[in-house]
């Protein structure tokens, strides 16, 4: 194939009169000519539709005896009618693989490539093709002109990365894109070739890398109309992205840009990833109903004989249900998403639906099962190294081994898995469990883990603290309330107050709160315990202490009707998260080790004369004791001397009952 062919000066209308002129003339022959030598002119101009008419004017059998026009013909029609366009473009690729025109073989292996990505049935029909190309046809790709070069290049982006992520020639097909790119960036070949890097980088954990890719092709586009193709796969590209990088509103707008130009230009190949990327943004807000909206709208294009992405669908509706609390049927849902994903034959999905499935059985109550799949989509994701799925399946395993009562190793999981993403600077995946991944990044706070890392994704995410009691005190509260001790207020600006036993009525009412572990509580129960006999109108001095109360730490009590409640989105007591934590550790290990950062003594140890106060110590103090007591006796029985002796030397000042065994 000529280059001078593919960079004629002639405008493309002046080409589609000379065709429409032989069209008139009933001249087969030269038509065909035309046609031939118009096509790449055409193609590279993102005008497809154009190669569309011209073929119309030909006989079935002159294209279907020519394999140069079968390429054509099937490539023009391959984002419309991609099962028609399959067997045509396999036609043409038998009849010029093994030609003497390399450039026509080439380009015919790379318009296969794409007809099978479109069709998306079982990758697995890539690898005779990625076998095919061999070194010395590899080689010949760089003696390619430059503009069919880029086809080819695009598409061994996608057929390697998505078939066979440990390819060797995977870095030398992304330079080769990185410098095509530069050439023609906005061209329908330079779209393709950014969408190609962006997987690429997306997949090695790269962001930094996909996120220079978007950002020189916006601003190269600013102010140019990009063809139907360019405009619906460059806004795929940033949803792609920004997903990744947990810029959910930016994903959204992208979806719904990449969706408007699909309608306005008939090109709906796209359609379902796009909505799948607005379903898993909706599902990472725990947006249900806005999510099973997006979901609907690819059953519709199922209804109308739509390709789209069934493996990626069938996630999202596994995850939906898994973030709705749908835990009926789960084991079945994941088999059925597994199975569609294995047919699809791409490691790296096979290994995301491996470890999101791993979390929702163990979840619904299999915790061996969901340890095997993890395990099973670990080692898919350990043989190509791929960060994304080594991340994302390693808080899984943090949290599955935390619920079973190993937290050491849940914390080399947590610690290895947060390292892992501050490397990569990782932040989002396409199933985010947000209550889960709270729940990791407090104990991280605890820990001291990544914490500048982990200050990220609570910010960029939105976490709250939540509705029960957090185990750190790092989070953004407007207070901090310290009752271990030398009890005093921390202000979210850093002024501390002490407090002192001259408010003794407020700090009875903060007692029975946290006594009631901050859950709604009558104000009937706080008259009762603060003004029991005395001559008072109890109701109305609670109501007098909450005001005094809020006028000292803002809105962190809340009042229901006639109940009262801690805001734990806004406040810290060191207290209640003792006793969540009594009711989430998996052993009482996890109990010293919180006790160890937060205790400085005994509860409000210079209150006295409060009876509220006083059985609140006491039931506190017997849980720490027994903590410690059986940490002790865990000690003794691995025979740990060093260990034993810390212990002792931090706890029998305050609990020397937990040491010293009972007289006889």
């Amino acid at each position: 194939m000529d280059e001078s062919a593919i960079v004629e000066s002639g405008d493309l209308q002046a080409w589609s009169a000379r065709i429409r002129s032989a069209a008139r003339k009933h001249r087969v022959r030269p038509l065909a000519l035309l046609v031939e030598s118009g096509a790449p002119l055409a193609a590279v101009s993102g005008r497809l539709d154009l190669v569309a008419s011209w073929l119309r004017h030909l006989p079935g059998a002159q294209i279907e005896s020519n394999p140069h026009l079968l390429y054509w013909s099937g490539t023009s029609m391959a984002l419309k009618r991609p099962a028609d366009a399959h067997a045509l473009l396999l036609r043409a690729f038998e009849q010029l693989r093994d030609g003497p025109d390399r450039s026509w073989s080439l380009l015919a292996w790379a318009g296969l490539v794409d007809a099978i990505f479109l069709l998306y049935r079982d990758l697995r029909e890539l690898d005779p093709l990625i076998e095919w190309m061999n070194a010395e046809r590899d080689a010949s790709v760089d003696r390619m002109p430059r503009p069919l070069r880029s086809l080819v290049v695009g598409s061994a982006l996608f057929a390697l990365p998505f078939r066979q992520p440990r390819h060797p020639r995977i870095p030398a097909w992304r330079e080769r894109a990185e410098r095509l790119v530069e050439h023609n960036p906005t061209s329908d070949l330079g779209v393709r070739l950014a969408a190609g890097l962006s997987f690429e980088y997306l997949w090695s954990g790269n962001l930094p890398a996909a996120e220079i890719v978007s950002t020189r092709f916006a601003a190269r586009a600013t102010g140019k109309t990009l063809s139907p193709v360019g405009a619906v796969i460059s806004r795929l590209n940033e949803a792609t992205l920004r997903l990744h990088q947990g810029r959910l509103d930016e994903c959204a707008a992208a979806v719904h840009a990449g969706l408007a130009a699909a309608r306005q230009h008939g090109i709906r190949a796209w359609d379902g990833i796009l909505r799948c990327h607005a379903a898993a943004a909706c599902l990472s807000r725990e947006r249900v109903d806005e999510a099973r909206s997006q979901l609907a709208a690819i059953e519709a294009l199922f209804a109308e004989g739509i390709p789209a992405d069934e493996a990626y669908y069938r996630a999202m509706l596994l995850w939906c249900d898994f973030v709705g609390g749908v835990r009926i049927g789960a084991v079945a849902r994941c088999e059925s998403a597994i199975e569609i994903t294995d047919a699809k034959g791409v490691p790296y999905f096979m290994g995301v639906a491996r470890i999101a499935s791993a979390l929702v059985v163990h979840e619904a109550g299999h915790p061996e099962r969901g340890r095997a799949l993890l395990d099973a989509g670990l080692a898919l994701a350990r043989d190509p190294a791929n960060p994304l799925l080594l991340w994302i399946g390693g808080l899984f395993a943090a949290h599955i081994h935390y619920a079973a009562g190993d937290a050491a190793r849940g914390d080399a999981e947590l610690k290895a898995a947060l390292q892992l993403g501050c490397d990569r600077a990782l932040v989002h995946f396409f199933c985010w469990p947000r209550r889960i991944v709270a729940r990791l990044v407090d104990r991280a706070l605890e820990r001291g883990y990544c914490t500048d890392y982990v200050a990220r994704l609570i910010s960029l995410h939105a976490m709250k603290a939540g509705e029960a009691p957090t185990r750190s005190e790092r989070w953004d509260f407007s207070v901090r309330i310290h009752l271990f001790g030398d009890a005093r207020i921390v202000h979210a600006d850093g002024q501390v107050e002490p407090l002192s036993p001259q408010f003794l009525r407020q700090i009875e009412l903060l007692a029975v709160l946290v006594e009631r572990q901050g859950k709604p509580t009558p104000l009937g129960a706080f008259a009762a315990a603060l003004y029991a006999g005395e001559g008072v109108d109890p109701i109305a001095s609670v109501k007098r202490i909450l005001h005094s109360l809020r006028s000292r730490l803002g809105q962190v009590v809340v009042q229901r009707n006639a109940s009262l409640a801690l805001d734990f989105e806004k406040v810290w007591i060191d207290a209640c998260s003792f006793q969540q934590l009594q009711r989430e550790a998996a052993s009482s290990a996890e109990l010293e080790a919180w006790l160890d950062r937060y205790y400085a003594g005994p509860l409000l140890e210079r209150v006295e004369h409060s009876g509220v106060v006083s059985r609140l110590r006491r039931r506190i103090a017997e849980s720490a004791e027994r903590a410690i007591a059986d940490v002790q006796g865990q000690r003794l029985r691995e025979q740990d001397d060093a260990a034993l002796q810390r212990l002792q030397a931090r706890w029998r000042p305050h609990f020397p009952a937990a040491f010293d065994p009972p007289a006889p």
